[in-house]
């Protein structure tokens, strides 16, 4: 994405006029608001000024009239008002409808129909993209990530290969590959695809960033060593370098250490791009009850996150929800019973509305089991839904499961089976890693 918008913003120096270029410029930007690259705000933002330019040149560019029609889709999700889909959607559908053969008219209907519509439709679109343009490697691309949105990741798998045998030399497809390999638990796939990805963008530190968190969460410090040290050589002072810092003292075992970073990163509050927060954040609450520092942890953080203790105020986007429904046990040190599970009720259907289903987060819903004290039916969840994924979709799995409020469901011998079966198959993939990384 960095290396496209780059090309792009070098063609329209030289053509301020190249309505094309603006328009794949503005998908580009699109793309890198919602894998978190960057803020909504910019990327969207951005787009939007792209293609308002594009129709001001020409009302009739049809690539432009989907992507501001896809735009206005976002926009409207980002301020909850989420009743727009019923005006935006049928003006998708006639876009598509007059052009049939239209691979752009496709992409963006495909686009909001994996995050707001009919995930499977989302899918069937693309195949019929790619019936019609077989070589076309932005449908694969997206055909892929909507595969996994609808958990097909042996077909998302298919579907990468068969995109590297016409460009094998695409770093974003070989990233592509690497992470639905992980989730099938091919870890020698996952990280020799990951390494020839930063091998192909020796410009992109996200690259060698994502090789050592890896490696961290596999327990394998001194094979992270190298591609760490890179990121403080391009990123220092960085929200990956507090990341990675942040892994290597877990996985040496320096707690204090650990919870030192992760305090930093709260309080820098940073955007989702590293995603140190989906670390920094569990790490502190997971561990809040045992140390049995509620109350300061959550003083700490309405600090430098105003508004975090008010449940009564939804946040439409943004990580604030999620790292309340991730804290709901420590929350209850200074929140009643009804209210916590009047905010877990909004939330859910807050999330439910904005086009999330149950087993988007499954190891998070079973949380929504414990609390509500339905422990056979979490029981089941856990058994059908969060032990059928792998052990590396989880961060702090350990952690999280090991928290006092899910021990009814934990201790259940069926589950703890489970939980015995994945550390075999961390351990499994531990060693396939290492063994590679010798071999090369």
């Amino acid at each position: 994405y960095l290396r496209a918008e780059q090309y792009l913003e070098r063609a329209l120096e030289i053509d301020p006029a190249f309505l094309d270029a603006k328009a794949r410029l503005a998908e580009v930007l699109i793309d890198q608001a919602d894998t978190g690259m960057i803020s909504y705000e910019e990327g969207f933002g951005r787009a939007a000024e792209l293609v308002e330019d594009i129709l001001d040149s020409n009302p009739a560019h049809a690539k432009a009239r989907i992507l501001q029609l896809v735009l206005e889709a976002q926009e409207a999700a980002y301020a909850g008002r989420f009743s727009a889909w019923e005006d935006i959607e049928p003006q998708l559908r006639e876009a598509v409808r007059r052009s049939p053969d239209d691979i752009d008219a496709k992409l963006g209907f495909a686009f909001i129909l994996s995050h707001w519509g009919n995930r499977e439709e989302a899918v069937a679109m693309l195949e019929r993209a790619l019936e019609i343009d077989p070589v076309n490697l932005d449908v694969y691309f997206h055909l892929g990530i909507a595969y996994e949105r609808i958990k097909d990741y042996e077909s998302a798998r298919n579907t990468y290969e068969q995109s590297l045998e016409i460009e094998p030399e695409s770093p974003n497809t070989w990233w592509l590959l690497g992470g639905v390999a992980l989730t099938l638990g091919d870890a020698e796939l996952a990280i020799s695809s990951w390494i020839k990805s930063a091998s192909l963008d020796t410009a992109d530190p996200e690259l060698p960033m994502g090789i050592a968190s890896l490696l961290y969460d596999l327990g394998l410090p001194d094979q992270a060593r190298p591609f760490h040290e890179q990121v403080i050589r391009e990123r220092p002072n960085s929200e990956a370098t507090q990341l990675l810092a942040l892994q290597q003292f877990l996985v040496e075992g320096e707690l204090d250490r650990a919870l030192d970073v992760a305090r930093d990163v709260i309080e820098d509050y940073p955007p989702e791009r590293y995603h140190a927060w989906r670390l920094a954040w569990p790490l502190l609450m997971f561990t809040s009850v045992e140390r049995d520092t509620e109350q300061e942890d959550l003083a700490f953080v309405e600090q430098h996150i105003p508004g975090f203790l008010d449940l009564d105020t939804l946040e439409v986007h943004g990580q604030i929800n999620t790292m309340r429904y991730n804290s709901m046990d420590v929350l209850a040190a200074v929140k009643s019973d009804d209210e916590l599970k009047e905010f877990a009720a909004r939330v859910t259907d807050h999330y439910r509305q904005i086009g999330f289903r149950e087993d988007d987060l499954p190891h998070v819903n079973l949380e929504g089991y414990a609390l509500r004290g339905e422990y056979e039916r979490g029981i089941q969840w856990a058994l059908e839904k969060v032990f059928t994924m792998s052990p590396t979709q989880i961060r702090l799995w350990r952690l999280r499961f090991g928290r006092e409020f899910l021990k009814p469901i934990m201790d259940d011998p069926r589950v703890r089976e489970e939980l015995e079966r994945w550390d075999q198959e961390e351990a499994r993939m531990r060693a396939e890693v290492r063994a590679y990384l010798v071999r090369h």
